[in-house]
């Protein structure tokens, strides 16, 4: 880092006037995963109702202790 200050700069303050030099580093991007694609056969309707009613199980679990 490089800094530098101007205390006579012409701003009709009295501020000093400063300037710096700065070198960011930034961070190395996370690495992302492929996310297989989905299957038909796997959403027939057998697993559709288990998965509904999973769904439906759960949400009462939480409104339940929502509520209290």
């Amino acid at each position: 880092m490089n800094c530098r200050m101007y205390p006579v700069a012409e701003c009709d303050t009295n501020h000093q006037l400063l300037v710096a030099t700065l070198k960011v580093r930034l961070a190395k991007r996370q690495r992302q995963y492929n996310v297989p694609p989905l299957t038909l056969e796997e959403l027939k309707e057998e697993k559709a109702v288990q998965f509904a009613a999973e769904v439906t199980k759960r949400l009462r679990h939480w409104r339940l202790h929502m509520m209290t």
